[in-house]
Parts: structure tokens; C-alpha cells; sequence
């Protein structure tokens, strides 16, 4: 009983906080690559050559 406790109350605390880590990891590439397309379609060798 007090295994599934511990197990409960660890995942309370888990959840809120990976809500940080995931919104940054997660959300944050997937916003950029939405917003930004035009940058990331430009050739390498157009960024390269000064």
C-alpha cells in the first residue's frame, strides 16, 4: 500500500514539474520551425559565402 502511495504522490509532483522543461524542449523548436520558415529554407551555401 504505501508503494503505490509513494508512486501516486511522486507523480504529482512529476507532472507540474516537467511542465517547464517540455515547454521548452517541446513547444519551443515546433513555434520557431512554424514561424520562421522562410529562414530555415535558405541553402547552406547562401548563408556560408560572405
Amino acid at each position: 500500500m504505501q508503494d503505490s502511495s509513494l508512486a501516486r504522490r511522486s507523480l504529482t509532483l512529476l507532472f507540474p514539474a516537467l511542465l517547464g522543461p517540455l515547454q521548452l524542449f517541446v513547444f519551443g523548436p515546433f513555434t520557431l520551425c512554424l514561424s520562421k520558415q522562410s529562414e530555415f529554407s535558405a541553402p547552406f551555401l547562401d548563408l556560408a559565402v560572405f
